[in-house]
């Protein structure tokens, strides 16, 4: 699944401060609630206004309007919380808690609050369903060098829940030996945060993602805001999180492949009628293949099933309105992936039920040969994922083409689909961190082509160590271990345009899918495997272009001799 960061690239499309510059007059008031901006968007907004010939200001509100106005609002979700078991997660969270205090020491901070919520699950081992698609659940955190405290909206629901009481060892007095987590009501954050902030004397950690209601009542000399120690630690899968990850993905490789397996032999009978065979039909039985794994918990995201035009539109969503057959007259692009107990996946692969033009299989191949390029890179310590953006988009770069989103995102641990710190995008961000062993992250370059069709071919990696001839320096060298295997679509490929390592790279790769995938798949989706895996002569190959090559340039010889020899004659 691809992200579009804030600003957009796109050429005309305005930014939301933009927007509201445009709209309001001079000197005018922009009110926010300070509980629901956070301190990096209100810096950046500030920045914006700042510069703004219509000198307009912001103005912090002291109740939410739109809370004032909206009747009948539904309240926010307290859905029970689940434990998410040790042996998914590797690690308790007592150990957890641990490694921040010691993290919190070095920084000379007395408290940590914790305000994002894939932070608080993962830090508690535990879930939730409070947000669609994402197994997290309503709450912050507060981590003093004496007393854990959890905040939840669903309070009612887990305070008598013996398992949920043992899993936290839940405080019940504050003069507790032993690690216990004191667990309190969601409204009763904001004034423990007074609390800290007036009776802490050492530094108060914050992020920059943290609300401006929270970084107003921390006095400048007790505020440190710098990234969650949490950030990094989740990002940086243990290995029991590692395994799951594998697994996840191998099971949900079986799913993708039983549904395109299927998808393929429904298309003709569909005849491009809408009514038997679409985007939103593929997609719903999609989600049915993927039901039957073991471990689902539901999907990652909504699925983006788009064909033709519609697969060019970066993040189009299927309805009622756009929703089109899926014929054999075109490319249909397919995004998808799963909430697994041991793992988060996201996948996307392109296809073409029928006779795909020169242009659909060379944009195709392009996107493929930055996808390898990348997922085959060696990098050593201390690369960011921003330095080595351009090796996938190199090979279409090459072509006049492009794609105008970022080339690869973290992926949690059936957590969010998109994490942090580490990405794979050109540019500076603040707080991003180098890649480093133990990270997943997706390998995604694309190409779309306006109102005709699109490409993307999406897998997950994980960074690695890597062998290497020699040891410079005391860096540590370091590559990618492909996770999803789901085959490339041979139909598309231009294998003329691959070089010897890229196609070796594919016979790899088909070699693992074949080895870990295929075993557990219908004796039919086995047949559809084995026609995509089969072995490629890299040197038959480039060969044969050799040697057309040289036919090519004997002809141009011959011509040029003949022409000398007519000219000679006439002379």
């Amino acid at each position: 699944m691809t992200m579009i960061p804030f600003p957009s690239d796109d050429i005309g499309t305005l930014t939301p401060f933009e927007w509201i510059e445009n709209e309001l007059l001079y000197g005018y008031p922009v009110a926010f609630d300070a509980k629901t901006m956070s301190i990096q968007m209100l810096q950046e907004a500030e920045l914006f206004f700042r510069k703004s010939s219509k000198q307009l200001r912001l103005q912090r509100l002291q109740t939410n309007l739109v809370d004032r106005v909206w009747r009948n609002q539904p309240p926010l979700p307290n859905n029970m919380l689940m434990i998410h078991e040790l042996r998914y997660a590797g690690k308790t969270w007592q150990n957890k808690v641990m490694e921040i205090r010691r993290k919190m020491q070095e920084k000379d901070a007395s408290a940590l609050i914790v305000s994002a919520l894939d932070e608080v699950a993962w830090l508690f081992n535990l879930r939730g369903t409070d947000v669609p698609f994402n197994p997290v659940f309503f709450s912050y955190a507060i981590i003093t060098g004496n007393s854990i405290r959890l905040y939840l909206n669903a309070i009612n629901e887990t305070q008598n829940d013996r398992r949920f009481q043992q899993h936290l060892n839940q405080c019940l007095s504050p003069y507790e030996s032993v690690p216990c987590v004191e667990v309190k009501s969601y409204n009763a954050f904001y004034e423990d945060v007074l609390l800290v902030a007036s009776l802490n004397s050492g530094k108060i950690w914050i992020t920059q993602h943290a609300n401006v209601f929270i970084y107003d009542v921390i006095t400048e000399i007790k505020r440190l805001i710098e990234p969650s120690p949490i950030l990094l630690m989740k990002a940086v899968k243990n290995p029991t999180e590692q395994m799951g990850m594998r697994n996840s993905h191998i099971r949900d490789a079986v799913a993708l492949i039983e549904f395109v397996t299927w998808l393929e032999k429904e298309v003709p009978r569909a005849k491009g009628d809408a009514r038997r065979l679409s985007e939103i039909s593929a997609a719903t039985k999609l989600k049915q293949f993927r039901s039957q794994q073991q471990g689902i918990q539901g999907l990652s995201f909504p699925t983006i099933s788009g064909f033709g035009p519609n697969g060019a539109v970066i993040h189009y969503t299927a309805n009622e309105q756009t929703n089109a057959a899926i014929t054999n007259r075109n490319m249909y692009l397919l995004d998808s992936g799963g909430q697994y107990l041991d793992g988060t996946t996201d996948v996307t692969r392109t296809f073409h039920f029928g006779n795909p033009t020169a242009f659909h299989k060379e944009a195709y191949t392009r996107v493929l040969m930055g996808s390898i390029d990348l997922a085959k890179l060696t990098f050593r310590t201390g690369i960011y994922g921003r330095d080595i953006d351009v090796v996938a988009r190199a090979p279409l770069w090459e072509g006049g083409l492009g794609y105008k989103h970022g080339t690869g995102h973290g992926i949690g641990h059936y957590l969010l689909v998109h994490e942090g710190p580490a990405r794979i995008r050109y540019g500076f961000r603040p707080n991003e961190e180098p890649l480093q062993p133990g990270m997943f992250l997706s390998d995604e370059p694309g190409y779309y082509e306006p109102n005709s069709f699109g490409v993307r071919l999406e897998t997950i990696v994980m960074v690695v160590n890597k062998r290497t001839q020699h040891q410079f320096s005391n860096w540590t060298f370091m590559g990618f271990e492909p996770i999803t295997l789901v085959p490339f679509e041979p139909k598309l490929i231009n294998y003329n345009m691959l070089s010897i390592e890229q196609i070796e790279w594919l016979n790899e790769y088909n070699k693992q899918i074949e080895q870990k995938v295929l075993p557990k798949l219908s004796a039919e989706a086995k047949r559809w495997v084995r026609v995509r895996t089969k072995p490629i002569n890299a040197q038959q190959i480039h060969r044969l272009n050799a040697g057309n090559t040289a036919s090519s340039i004997n002809m141009g010889i011959m011509a040029l001799a003949a022409l000398f020899l007519c000219s000679f004659l006439v002379l």
